[in-house]
């Protein structure tokens, strides 16, 4: 038969296509020898708005407490949020895991740039993974003179393929940063478990209970050398390195800008802002009355590098280091966890506090609630014994008869996301930090420890 005259069959061709398709785009790597302008936290900034404002609160308090409040309702978190971007003269520091381009999103990204004209420095540090059908609008940001955006282990295939770099650099794509942290003027910041998104500041039929903690005096700055330590690693890419034809002309600004004050004007936007408008926190706000909590507070993340590990290593992750609190409860201990997988390491952890006769209670997402149906099956398999151990689960469960209004019709589904322990009715973790595999071993994470019996009885 002549080479000539050979027909590849239709699948055979399509085979061929896939194999062609994957190689190239396994062959796509990370870019080389890319230049980071290295840039940190200012540390001057007493004198600013925000700084003038809570100077009297820290006043009265020994220089190496913080204070701190918990924001557990929706609104309260967004407004805050919100009122804090406006009055920024100096910086405002970004870390999310996800940023979603919705209503909040819309909003959130309108007053970063109405910031960024005023002057103020913006850095925003977002996990690719949750960012990379959002190239557009980056670009966009990225372009302005007082704003700069990075990407965190980013995927170097964009638009249609990207899928496909899941698939050819897992064991890389699969390692995430999930951290959470906005910094405002290095005077204040909100550490906790939302993303940027509808679901997270009670803007959506679909409801996430969270909690963060918004805090001043000794954690900021320490909060700050975490974000800089990200800003600044290698992991972390320029978007302009990883976004193609990254170069914006006047009319794709103009069109965000029209887009975002469109998004403020419909019904839906009108609405949403008047409820933040009327938040309960805004108030205290504006009149300085907030009523701060006061105590120690030490602050851990896993180092950027986490990603490249395959071993726990005490000195990178971050579930080492708050280990000793768990290991000296004496009376109870809550594990508030929207994901709860302990694997055999955790069950064994738990069984030791059992033992020694500390009472243990684990609040995660029934199978109704969970916006993650995987985690639950993980997790269930768990549950006999953890009864066993007599082990009290709450399991959080959809709304049925009490139907919360919101903007786009009643919320008939609510979804626990927040991740908090609590020990001995005195230490309190807040932050991003899932008691599953995922968070332990693969993501990187962060979060405070709070000593104060008066914000856990509050909380």
């Amino acid at each position: 038969m002549l080479l000539s005259s050979w027909r590849v069959p239709k699948t055979g061709l399509l085979l061929m296509a896939v194999i062609v398709l994957l190689t190239s785009v396994g062959c796509t790597n990370l870019p080389k020898n890319v230049q980071r302008t290295e840039s940190h936290a200012f540390t001057t900034t007493e004198t600013t708005v925000i700084g003038t404002h809570i100077r009297e609160a820290l006043k009265s308090h020994p220089k190496t407490e913080t204070g701190f409040y918990p924001l557990s309702n929706g609104l309260d978190a967004m407004a805050t949020r919100l009122a804090l971007i406006d009055a920024a003269q100096k910086s405002v520091d970004v870390q999310y895991y996800l940023y979603h381009n919705d209503l909040v999103g819309q909003l959130f990204t309108k007053r970063l740039l109405y910031a960024a004209d005023r002057g103020v420095r913006v850095r925003m540090l977002l996990d690719d993974l949750g960012a990379s059908d959002k190239d557009r609008m980056l670009s966009v940001l990225n372009q302005h003179p007082n704003i700069e955006v990075r990407l965190f282990n980013p995927i170097t295939t964009r638009g249609l393929l990207r899928n496909l770099n899941l698939v050819t650099d897992f064991s890389r794509i699969n390692r995430r940063m999930h951290n959470k942290s906005f910094i405002v003027d290095n005077q204040i910041a909100i550490i906790g478990g939302r993303n940027i998104g509808d679901e997270y500041f009670d803007a959506s039929v679909v409801e996430f209970a969270d909690l963060d903690m918004v805090q001043i005096g000794a954690a900021v700055p320490d909060i700050s050398v975490d974000f800089d330590e990200y800003w600044n690693s290698n992991h972390s890419f320029p978007a302009e390195t990883i976004i193609k034809n990254h170069n914006v002309s006047d009319k794709k600004r103009a069109r965000l800008m029209q887009k975002l004050e469109k998004a403020m004007q419909t019904s839906e936007g009108q609405q949403y802002f008047e409820r933040l408008h009327n938040a309960p926190i805004i108030q205290s706000l504006a009149e300085n009355d907030l009523q701060w909590f006061w105590g120690q507070a030490n602050v851990y993340a896993d180092a950027p590098d986490k990603i490249e590990l395959v071993d726990i290593d005490n000195n990178i992750h971050l579930t080492p280091r708050l280990e000793p609190y768990f290991q000296k409860a004496q009376k109870e201990v809550i594990m508030v966890s929207a994901y709860f997988v302990p694997g055999e390491e955790g069950m064994a952890f738990i069984r030791s506090m059992v033992e020694r006769g500390v009472r243990v209670t684990i609040v995660t997402n029934s199978l109704a609630s969970t916006d993650v149906g995987i985690v639950h099956a993980g997790y269930r398999q768990y549950r006999p014994e953890l009864l066993d151990l007599g082990v009290q689960l709450i399991e959080m469960k959809p709304r049925t008869n009490e139907k919360k209004h919101l903007i786009k019709g009643s919320s008939s589904r609510a979804s626990l996301h927040a991740k908090t322990y609590i020990i001995d009715g005195d230490i309190m973790f807040v932050g991003s930090l899932n008691l599953d595999p995922r968070s332990i071993r693969l993501n990187t994470e962060n979060g405070v420890i709070y000593h104060s019996p008066e914000l856990v009885t509050h909380t």
